[in-house]
């Protein structure tokens, strides 16, 4: 791919444009609570937040609609919304023993969010690895603040 190309892609393109404008409707709508779904034997965890939560109205999901299932979109609001949550989200860590620990959560990395929309909720999907990490970047974080 040419540089002209992908600069005219960032730059102008109608795609970027709708991810733009979508994700401005989402981080306005003051990260909405989420819901557990199902946890796989492999670690992948679902959650799902109601469109009408994230800022999104009918008309605005038929206008964004390859934008919101997009993996830009996935990886951006996904990890948003964990980031915000983890609370919700730490007590999947919790409930395992430590086989399932090592196996669910160490057995792989977090690499991007699935998503999908049905009805009226948007649903994601990752592996439980990230809710390690993101406790780990916040307790290395604390523990700076206690440092000095």
């Amino acid at each position: 791919m040419s540089e002209e190309c992908c600069k005219e892609n960032i730059d102008g393109s109608t795609n970027y444009k709708l991810l733009r404008e979508c994700l401005c409707r989402v981080f306005a709508s003051n990260c909405p609570e989420v819901c557990l779904l199902n946890l796989d034997e492999d670690g992948f965890l679902e959650f799902y937040v109601l469109h009408r939560k994230l800022g999104l109205t009918a008309p605005m999901i038929k206008k964004y609609y390859d934008s919101i299932l997009s993996i830009p979109f996935a990886n951006i609001v996904g990890e948003f919304l964990v980031r915000e949550n983890v609370n919700k989200f730490v007590c999947v860590l919790t409930s395992f023993s430590q086989d399932e620990y090592s196996y669910k959560v160490n057995k792989a990395i977090h690499g991007s969010f699935g998503i999908r929309m049905v009805d009226k909720k948007v649903i994601f999907k990752f592996h439980v690895n990230l809710i390690q990490k993101i406790m780990n970047e916040n307790f290395l974080f604390m523990a700076n603040e206690i440092s000095g």
